[in-house]
């Protein structure tokens, strides 16, 4: 008796832990494609404003930051092409992600291969 309460226990566990990780891989598909969206609404030129504003004062501390010059270097050499793309890739794996969570709650096997 004692064994299989045991057993119940770890089976609810287990699919408390399962749902946790997967409303996580839901929450991350729904910040994919919030970033997508904003990199549709925003302009190469602002992005690099944003990222100088953002890393002034570690480049002020250590004008050989390496995060902080690499990311000042990424948004000088940033396209409208490059960001489209971005923002469409975004989109679309945000948009799969959040399929692929919905098909995982319903625990449909042909969802647990394509969500790795």
């Amino acid at each position: 008796m004692e064994r299989n309460m045991n057993s119940l226990r770890r089976q609810q566990l287990r699919e408390r832990l399962f749902r946790i990780s997967v409303l996580l891989k839901g929450l991350n598909g729904t910040l994919e494609i919030l970033g997508g969206v904003a990199l549709f609404a925003v302009s190469p030129a602002f992005i690099l404003r944003t990222v100088a504003l953002l890393t002034q004062d570690e480049i002020a501390e250590d004008p050989r930051d390496l995060v902080a010059n690499s990311l000042r270097r990424a948004a000088s050499h940033l396209s409208p092409a490059s960001e489209h793309f971005a923002a469409i890739y975004l989109l679309s794996h945000g948009v799969i992600k959040i399929g692929l969570v919905g098909a995982l709650l319903k625990h449909e096997i042909w969802a647990y291969p394509a969500a790795v």
